[in-house]
């Protein structure tokens, strides 16, 4: 999987272009209708920027900037990292992961073709395979006594661990009686 090429893996139906004019409010709604984490910023067919959902909170909401007079050019992520379609998906991985970010826009002679994510890797190969996540599956549940056994066991010692009756006693030395009040006469 990590040897598969770019080109094979990219997102290219859902590739979100958008000029550096639009709002910021546009540019979220735009986002949300088609499921997406990030806007390719594009002026004239070139990549100028990549406009994320991270930016919308760390620029626009958490500076208190309105969202409906904010121009995306404003608060973009100006000339991103790209990959080229040929190299392996297993480098476009690794750039994301030192670098910080979850969006890799994908250029084929200067013009955006396609973007990475690295949430949502596409699984399975290039061969018309479907790609689809593995099946995970957790192991069996634990019968209510097991369970029940394994939350007290940790409370009290083993067996094995405790002291003899005869030892605790004297550890804790002889049992004192009251002593008997006695009233003054």
């Amino acid at each position: 999987m990590f040897d598969t090429p770019v080109r094979s893996v990219m997102q290219q139906q859902k590739l979100l272009k958008a000029p550096p004019e639009t709002l910021v409010s546009d540019a979220a709604k735009l986002m949300a209708s088609k499921k997406v984490g990030a806007i390719i910023v594009v002026d004239g067919g070139i990549l100028v920027g990549i406009f994320t959902e991270r930016d919308v909170v760390c620029r626009v909401v958490a500076r208190g900037l309105d969202a409906r007079a904010t121009r995306i050019a404003d608060v973009m992520t100006r000339e991103p990292h790209t990959i080229e379609p040929d190299r392996p998906f297993g480098y476009a991985l690794l750039i994301m992961h030192e670098q910080g970010f979850r969006h890799l826009p994908v250029i084929e002679d200067g013009k955006p073709i396609g973007i990475v994510s690295a949430r949502r890797p596409a699984f399975g190969s290039a061969q018309g395979q479907p790609r689809r996540r593995p099946a995970i599956r957790s192991p069996p549940r634990p019968r209510a006594r097991e369970l029940h056994a394994a939350q007290v066991s940790h409370c009290r010692p083993a067996p094995s661990a405790r002291r003899p009756r005869a030892l605790r006693r004297a550890v804790r030395g002889r049992r004192r009686r009251p002593a008997m009040r006695r009233t003054p006469p």
